[in-house]
C-alpha cells in the first residue's frame, strides 16, 4: 500500500511551491522502485527519497519503471542517484514506459556507467530540472538520457549534461519523432562517433535555447531537424 504523507503543513508548503500534493517518503531506492511501480494512471507525487550522510542514493541493478500514464512527480531529498556498479544498473536508473509522464527531478544529479540514466519509451513525456554527471555508456546510444520508440513528442528541459559520454549521443540519444530539447546545457560530452552532446537518428527534434561548450564545427547537436538560439563554445573534442 502506498505511503502518503498528509500532514496538513506539508500539504499547504507543496501546493505554495507549486508541487503535487499528495507526499511518498521512500526509505530505500527499492522502496522507490516497489512505489513507482504501483503507480496508477493520472498520479500526482511529490517523491522524497531517503539519503545517506553524503545526500547520495545507490540504485543496486534495479531500475525505477514508470508504466503508469500521465503520472506528474517529483523529486526530492537526495542531491545525487549514483550507479556505482560496473555494469549499469538493469538498462537504466529510470525507465519511463508510460504515456504522458512528467519527471521534475529539482536539481538532482544521476551519474550512471554501463547505460544510460534515464530510458524513454513512451510519448507525451517531460524530463525537467535534472543534472546529469558524467553518465558514461561507451560503444552504446546515449549517456545521459536514451529516448526510443516515442511519437510524438518529448520534451527536455532544464536540464544539465555534464562530462557524458556514449558511442552516439553522449548527452541525448533520440530515436523518436517530435522531441525537443529546451533550455539545457551541455559541458565536455564526448561520443566515438557522432553527436557529443545530442544524436538525433531519425532527423525530427529540435535543439533550443541550449548551450555547449563543444564548437558548432564539431557538431554537436548532429542530426537534429532544428538548433535555434543556441550559443557555442571554443571546446575542439572532436566527435
Amino acid at each position: 500500500m502506498k505511503k502518503v504523507i498528509s500532514l496538513v503543513f506539508a500539504l499547504i508548503l507543496l501546493v505554495c511551491l507549486g508541487v503535487p500534493a499528495f507526499a511518498f517518503y521512500a526509505e530505500s531506492w527499492e522502496e522507490l522502485v516497489e512505489f513507482l511501480d504501483e503507480l496508477e494512471n493520472g498520479d500526482e507525487y511529490y517523491i522524497e527519497i531517503a539519503a545517506n550522510a553524503y545526500g547520495d542514493v545507490y540504485p543496486k541493478k534495479t531500475t525505477a519503471e514508470i508504466d503508469a500514464d500521465n503520472v506528474n512527480l517529483k523529486f526530492g531529498g537526495v542531491e545525487e542517484i549514483w550507479d556505482q556498479s560496473d555494469n549499469g544498473v538493469d538498462g537504466a536508473i529510470f525507465e519511463i514506459n508510460g504515456e504522458g509522464v512528467t519527471l521534475d527531478f529539482n536539481g538532482i544529479q544521476m551519474q550512471s556507467n554501463g547505460n544510460p540514466a534515464i530510458v524513454v519509451d513512451g510519448d507525451r513525456c517531460t524530463i525537467k530540472n535534472a543534472t546529469f554527471y558524467h553518465c558514461i555508456n561507451k560503444g552504446g546510444k546515449g549517456g545521459g538520457i536514451r529516448i526510443t520508440d516515442n511519437d510524438p513528442y518529448c520534451r527536455i528541459e532544464y536540464c544539465s549534461f555534464n562530462g557524458c559520454e556514449a558511442k552516439y549521443g553522449g548527452g541525448v540519444y533520440i530515436d523518436a519523432d517530435d522531441a525537443t530539447i529546451w533550455n539545457c546545457t551541455f559541458k565536455d560530452c564526448k561520443s566515438e562517433e557522432e553527436g557529443p552532446d545530442v544524436y538525433d537518428n531519425n532527423g525530427k527534434s529540435t535543439v533550443d535555447t541550449c548551450s555547449t561548450n563543444n564548437s558548432e564545427w564539431v557538431n554537436p547537436f548532429a542530426d537534429v531537424k532544428e538548433v535555434l538560439k543556441c550559443t557555442f563554445g571554443p571546446n575542439s573534442i572532436a566527435s
